[in-house]
């Protein structure tokens, strides 16, 4: 089971994998393809949205969702060119270097990945709107090199509004 709460609407993944929806829909934000708000709960189809697949974990953000199933593909659906549609669109481990997504956070137009090899991709922009530029793309995942993290394997992640974070194996020790 998971629940993820976005600005006005919430997610919410149920023990067989499938995801229901409420709330304010302006940008597609409840993945059902429809531009109206729900106020009831309701399903949005594994088989028509999550090819079959069953949800293992949720994310939210403003206008943003994402989710990664038990087979390791992550789908994001909501306000932004690339990352975000109205109906939920399918990355599989084809697009993280051949690893499956183990987690995923939204943050105001930006999301970060964690794979099983313990790799981070991110997607989005820190920055809407100011006059710096994006500080990556926009449009696409991008592996951040793992130099970056002295090498060490990444075992979780977190996003905000205007900032990530990645903790490696060795944290807490």
């Amino acid at each position: 089971m998971a629940v993820a709460c976005g600005n006005s609407f919430t997610l919410v993944a149920t023990e067989n994998g499938d995801m229901y929806s409420f709330g304010v829909n302006s940008h597609g934000q409840l993945g059902d393809g429809s531009p109206d708000d729900k106020y009831e709960p309701h399903l949005v189809s594994r088989e028509d949205s999550f090819a079959a697949e069953e949800i293992v974990m949720l994310t939210a953000s403003g206008f943003l969702s994402a989710a990664v199933t038990k087979q390791g593909s992550l789908f994001t659906w909501g306000y932004r060119e690339g990352i975000g549609h109205r109906d939920p669109g399918r990355l599989s481990k084809e697009h993280f270097g051949n690893s499956h997504v183990v987690m995923v956070d939204c943050g105001f137009h930006n999301i970060i990945v964690l794979t099983a090899s313990g790799q981070v991709w991110i997607c989005g922009q820190i920055c809407p709107g100011f006059s710096i530029p994006p500080l990556f793309d926009i449009d696409a995942f991008r592996l951040v090199d793992p130099e970056r993290f002295n090498n060490r394997k990444i075992v979780m992640i977190a996003c905000g509004a205007r900032h990530m974070m990645a903790l490696d194996e060795d944290v807490g020790r």
